[in-house]
């Protein structure tokens, strides 16, 4: 190209880049300005509500309102509430209740009000941002059943976990999921219109309470762009979604999926720039703008974050404050929308999982870092220019602010000021005010041990600074001994030290006096009494003490045992005091400090030592295995064991009374019994003082039959199956999740052990669903929720059915109903939900309707309405056979026009194909569950039905012959 014509192509390429640039840069800051400044608060962890300081200000709500004015002065913009709905689990994210706002584990409705009030009142305002769990529901009382708002299974996707497997409630009848499956609780359709409709009227009623932001719980639940159509229904100030991803890219997609409309967490930070400079050192992964917080035009879409009530829990979350607090510090002076977590500013214990944190209060630091962010106006879109990135981290914020994270000393220089610095990490302002000269000296003055060095560092605040300072207690002058900007003394004997410092101004400051006494120190020794809970390998870990001590690792050096659960543990004598703490490798106290002395803790502190604390143990002893009755031809080992490890054991095995003659053992003494004997034993102590005899028979018989029962829940699929461990006598090892048990009669399932057992530890389980860990003894036993003390009656009943008729009124447009309750025999079918059931059609305008389980059964026919002309009256105690015509007396049908064919099923139990013999011919059939469930329906071919692909169980086989009777009979599949 000639040269204009290369200039024109520039121009016109710089142009459209330019074009580009901003019609993104407008997308992805729909919604920015506004938040740009924002600093947020989650304002609670996983169990928060079980922390006894906010228990006992009567919920998490209270809690939060007596601190909204703190908040305001702190500087937090945003609060994200937890979900703010009735849900399984205690902390919300299982809803079953959207529009139920008092029952929560958080507070009432009302006290829920007052606190998004004192929020929306504050001064300056705080945004109440409400959690919003709209990717899954759970049902209330089955898998599916929604309500309040009540939506049907076209509301849940077809892809969802339930329509893979036996549940309780309908099946999902949705379309599939357009994002990832949480098996958690039920997928929520969101193509579906009452499910939009029902989240636009959720959010309506959460403003309607007072709040005006939105988290998004699982982000990656269903397509983004629904969460742009519910954030233009709603206009909230705030919206961020927990897409979690560690990908940039994949972040950016998300947002501009909801049309730019939504922040989204800056999981990209968190686990590609945070987690490596933090936890390992790789500081170099901080530079070069990292994260969603990094991307151009991004900025004010990225929330950053240290922990969240998910993360805190997992693999490489930031536990210790030294981390935590490193985590801030990078977080409040960088760009990004920061967000504070609960119990990284307040403290407390969390658990989830099974995994439990400690953490202890940074609120004083985390809001000096807050009031620097807002002091020099730093926000979502500052500039940052990095001046280290190697073995630790630095970077200029907007010219206004330093911040230093790592390990090492630096410094950015003159002209800078610090404001803020804690373990391996710092922030200086740029100076603008008057230096006014100050000192720092550490340590301060104390007690010392003899023979030990302290080593003392002046400190100016102003590194030209001159510092002036005597050892003898004289007032200094500008003629005394001095150094510029620092100073380390090394003192080893009782001084007193007087100091000040003269600016380049020549300001000078106050004269600072520290007093160093040197002493010899009493024996300095620490009793710990162990809890009952921990285990005998009792460790002490120390740090930092005061004078000269080895140096140990976690979890610390042995205590020595000194007496009953009392252990101890002598310092050094250099040593005047320490940090410390005592654990057992697993659990431990919590950090405590101790200075010279006898000390003993128990739980606190004691003023001193408790009375009795080493009482003189009387001779006694345990054995591991009582007498008992055992089965013929096992094994008990029994151990005796005396509570002195210097005692002597002395017993019989043939019921004779023991003597210092007798067989003996010292400590200890196991034994192999394996016929009826008679133990006699008692321990002597080294003073010669005697224990009791003890007594214990073991009498050996052939075991009676050891046979179990047990009642299958109606949840539990058929494959039900006994696991045993540890029995008494001997057994087949099996292997979770044991043996198949064999169908007995209905629900019942037994299982028959060898006749060598005679007691063992079992559970009864379907693979999925299990009991807790059981015991049981030889016998005929039975188990239905729990042991019966005898076999139930009737456990084995003839399943019995009624078959009602109702011929509806002309008027009626829709297919009748049927409500019965009061089934006889009590408990033989539940009684049906208002209005009831549909019923089946029959013939010559009737309908009709079979109930399994009863002799006798209240009914009322309706037309899904209530009221004179949309139900019959009550119908009582009706029977097989009852027919009812609207306007006519209702009548019973004879049992001769029911059952005037003679049909014979077999073979019954059946494994493969059932036979049918019949007089008339079957013109169709259904076979159904117990639950009433048709599993299978059709034509008989030659007179046979395949049972091939049935499970193990009971079903019901009824038949409509070409006369137009009907038969139910109970079928058994093997």
């Amino acid at each position: 190209m000639k040269p204009k014509k290369i200039n024109l192509f520039l121009k016109k390429l710089l142009l459209l880049v330019v074009f580009l640039c901003s019609a993104i840069f407008s997308e992805v800051n729909a919604q920015s300005p506004s938040n740009a400044n924002d600093i947020m608060l989650q304002a609670f962890g996983w169990d928060v509500h079980t922390q006894t300081s906010v228990s006992t200000e009567g919920g998490l709500y209270n809690y939060l309102k007596t601190r909204v004015s703190g908040y305001a002065t702190a500087g937090f913009n945003v609060i994200w509430l937890p979900p703010p709905s009735k849900s399984t689990g205690g902390v919300g994210y299982i809803p079953t209740e959207l529009f139920n706002f008092t029952q929560t584990s958080y507070g009432s409705e009302a006290q829920l009000k007052a606190l998004l009030t004192a929020l929306n009142t504050s001064s300056p305002r705080i945004h109440p941002m409400a959690d919003i769990v709209v990717n899954h529901r759970g049902g209330s009382t089955n898998w599916t059943d929604f309500k309040n708002p009540i939506w049907d299974c076209h509301s849940i996707t077809s892809t969802d976990e339930a329509n893979f497997g036996t549940i309780s409630g309908v099946k999902p009848c949705g379309t599939p999921d357009t994002g990832e499956d949480f098996n958690g609780g039920r997928d929520l359709d969101h193509s579906n219109l009452q499910v939009q409709n029902g989240v636009k009227e959720y959010l309506t009623r959460l403003k309607a309470l007072g709040f005006d932001s939105w988290r998004w719980d699982v982000a990656k639940g269903f397509a983004a762009s629904y969460f742009g159509d519910y954030i233009n229904s709603s206009s909230p100030y705030a919206s961020v979604g927990e897409y979690w991803d560690g990908n940039s890219a994949t972040l950016k997609t998300w947002i501009n999926g909801t049309g730019g409309k939504s922040a989204a967490f800056d999981f990209a930070l968190y686990y590609n720039a945070l987690q490596p400079a933090i936890n390992n050192g790789n500081y170099a992964a901080l530079a070069g703008n990292p994260g969603l917080a990094g991307q151009f035009g991004y900025a004010t879409k990225a929330v950053t974050f240290i922990d969240n009530h998910d993360t805190f829990v997992k693999s490489g979350s930031f536990v210790t404050s030294d981390n935590i607090m490193k985590g801030y510090a990078y977080i409040l002076t960088h760009p990004g929308i920061p967000c504070v977590f609960f119990p990284h500013y307040y403290g407390g214990t969390y658990k989830k999982d099974g995994v439990t944190v400690v953490y202890t209060s940074n609120q004083t630091e985390i809001d000096k870092l807050m009031a620097i962010r807002k002091a020099n106006g730093i926000n979502a879109n500052s500039s940052v220019v990095v001046s280290n990135a190697s073995s630790f981290y630095s970077a200029t914020i907007d010219n206004k602010i330093v911040v230093k994270i790592g390990p090492g000393l630096w410094n950015p220089g003159t002209g800078w000021i610090l404001k803020i610095s804690g373990t391996a990490y710092a922030v200086w302002e740029k100076e603008t005010i008057v230096d006014v000269p100050s000192l720092t000296i550490a340590p301060k003055g104390g007690s010392f041990v003899t023979g030990t060095t302290v080593n003392v560092v002046l400190t100016a605040n102003n590194a030209t600074s001159t510092i002036f300072y005597t050892l003898d207690g004289t007032t200094p002058t500008t003629s005394s001994t001095s150094a510029v900007g620092t100073k380390t003394l090394a003192i080893t004997s009782t001084t007193t030290l007087k100091a000040f410092v003269k600016n380049i101004s020549n300001v000078s400051s106050a004269i600072s006096s520290e007093v160093y006494t040197f002493t010899t120190p009493p024996t300095f020794t620490v009793y710990f009494k162990k809890p009952s809970n921990w285990n005998s390998a009792i460790k002490i870990y120390y740090w930092s003490p005061t004078g000269t001590a080895p140096a140990i690792t976690y979890p610390g050096a042995a205590m020595t045992l000194d007496c009953g659960g009392w252990y101890k543990y002598t310092f050094p004598s250099t040593v005047s005091s320490s940090n410390l703490l005592f654990n057992d490798g697993t659990l431990k106290t919590a950090d405590l400090t101790a200075t010279a002395g006898i000390k003993y803790y128990d739980n606190a502190w004691l003023s001193a030592e408790p009375a009795n604390r080493c009482p003189v143990i009387a001779p006694d002893f345990t054995l591991s295995q009582l007498g008992g009755t055992f089965t013929t031809g096992t094994t008990v080992n029994v151990v005796l064991t005396a509570n002195a490890t210097t005692s002597t054991i002395y017993y019989t095995l043939n019921g004779s009374t023991p003597t210092t003659a007798s067989a003996s053992a010292v400590g200890t003494k196991s034994l192999t019994i394996t016929s009826s004997t008679t133990l006699k034993a008692l321990v002597v102590n080294t003073a010669a003082i005697s224990s009791a005899i003890k007594t214990e028979v073991y009498t050996f018989s052939t075991p009676t039959t050891f046979t179990v029962y047990f009642k299958k829940p109606s949840n539990w699929n058929s494959a039900v199956k006994i696991y045993y461990w540890s029995p008494t006598g001997t057994a087949p090892a099996v292997t979770y999740p044991g043996v198949t048990m064999t169908l007995d009669c209905g629900d019942w399932y037994k299982y028959t052990f060898p006749s060598t057992v005679s007691a063992s530890n079992l559970l009864f389980n379907d693979g999925t669903l299990k009991t807790a860990d059981l015991t049981a003894t030889a016998g005929i036993k039975y188990y239905d929720n729990s042991w019966l003390s005898a076999e139930p009656a009737n456990r084995c009943l003839s399943t019995t059915s009624v078959t009602v008729y109702f011929k509806p009124p002309t008027t009626w447009t829709t297919v009748p109903k049927i409500h019965y309750w009061n089934a006889v025999p009590t408990g033989s079918v539940a009684g049906s939900t208002w209005p009831g059931n549909s019923m089946i059609v029959d013939t010559n305008g009737f309908y009709k309707y079979t109930i399994v389980g009863p002799t006798s059964v209240n009914v009322i026919f309706n037309n899904g309405n209530s009221g004179t002309g949309n139900q019959t009256p009550d119908l009582l105690n009706k029977t097989d056979g009852f027919s009812y015509t609207w306007g006519a007396v209702a009548r019973m049908i004879n049992k001769a026009e029911l059952k005037s064919n003679t049909v014979i099923v077999y073979p019954n139990p059946v494994t493969d194909v059932l036979k049918i013999n019949s007089e008339s011919t079957i013109e169709d059939y259904k076979i159904m569950s117990v639950q009433g469930t048709v599993i299978k329906e059709g034509k008989p071919v030659e007179n046979s039905i395949d049972f091939h692909d049935f499970s193990t169980g009971l079903y019901f086989l009824q038949m409509k012959f070409e006369d137009g009777n009907e038969q139910i009979q109970q079928i058994i599949k093997k």
